[in-house]
């Protein structure tokens, strides 16, 4: 059974309220670059946009950068977030 435009957006704004509860917690981020190159991190998610979160990453040497991505990624299971100490996901309602 096709799914409505009406169904996609409902998901999509429940992963956006998701990621709203998250602002600011640490987490593993784990991006499939593609071509079997998995990029994992540690950061927080620092700002939402209305298409897009921004991820702040503290990398060895303090060093502070930046990545974003689309809640669509999310979706398509292309960047996961997970928590720190269980990595257990925050989105387990998508593997279904």
């Amino acid at each position: 059974m096709p799914v409505t435009v009406k169904e996609r957006f409902g998901v999509m704004k429940k992963i956006k309220t998701r990621l709203e509860s998250l602002i600011g917690k640490k987490m593993i981020i784990k991006a499939n670059k593609g071509r079997k190159v998995i990029v994992e991190r540690e950061g927080e998610i620092e700002k939402l946009y209305p298409n897009i979160f921004v991820v702040k990453v503290i990398e060895k040497g303090d060093i502070v950068r930046r990545a974003s991505y689309n809640f669509a990624d999310i979706l398509t299971r292309t960047v996961r977030l997970s928590t720190i100490d269980e990595d257990k996901d925050y989105f387990p309602w998508l593997s279904e």
